[in-house]
């Protein structure tokens, strides 16, 4: 074979050889493309997920408000409570000086009594007004799916208490005294029905009366 011969077959092998390098660089970098977009692919679907997550969590959370329910005539009740307890305080400290220091011709029974009984009136008429009010509910707070609710009333010293009572535990009321709506664990409760926010709590707070 000439030398020519040998430098053209030289040629074509390194040009093979050339072509082939190319083409496994482009097959290479093709891979890398591929692998990329799978992970690029990957990582918005997470995102998507991720987002889709927090939009149901916060459509949870708007679905899932809190009922709240506050009694009109909560600051009425208060007030009234409070001049009550005053009044009483007063009777009761103010009362024995008045009736021995302001009538001297009385005798000391006399005094004595009438002291009593200012105390006693007083008192009573208290405890009264505390028996009446006491059921009232002030506020009541439920979470739609809860099988509890919060409810805040006064106390005698006319200060909130709250309780924690179980929808499981509600019962009709059989009693005579007014201002009464449900009973639970044996404790006596009333809400205004034409205030209240949640047509579905309200019927599980009225029970049928059949149940007992």
């Amino acid at each position: 074979m000439s030398g020519a011969g040998r430098i053209f077959l030289r040629s074509g092998s390194r040009q093979v050889w050339s072509h082939n390098q190319v083409l496994a660089s482009a097959l290479l970098q093709q891979e890398r493309w591929v692998s990329q977009g799978t992970k690029n692919a990957s990582k918005e679907s997470t995102n998507y997920s991720n987002s889709r997550n927090l939009n149901e969590r916060d459509d949870w959370k708007e679905t899932a408000r809190p009922v709240i329910y506050e009694g009109l005539m909560s600051d009425t009740v208060r007030r009234v409570k409070m001049l009550s307890l005053t009044t009483c305080c007063l009777s009761v400290v103010g009362g024995p000086i008045v009736t021995f220091f302001t009538n001297p011709d009385l005798s000391v029974i006399m005094k004595g009594a009438l002291c009593s009984t200012m105390v006693v009136l007083s008192a009573s008429t208290t405890f009264a007004l505390h028996w009446f009010a006491s059921p009232y509910v002030h506020k009541l707070t439920w979470v739609p799916g809860s099988k509890e609710v919060d409810v805040e009333v006064l106390s005698w010293m006319a200060t909130k208490l709250k309780k924690k009572i179980k929808l499981s535990d509600v019962r009709t009321p059989y009693t005579q005294r007014p201002l009464v709506t449900f009973a639970a664990n044996n404790e006596y409760y009333f809400v205004e029905k034409d205030n209240f926010p949640s047509k579905e709590l309200l019927d599980q707070l009225v029970p049928d009366k059949r149940k007992q």
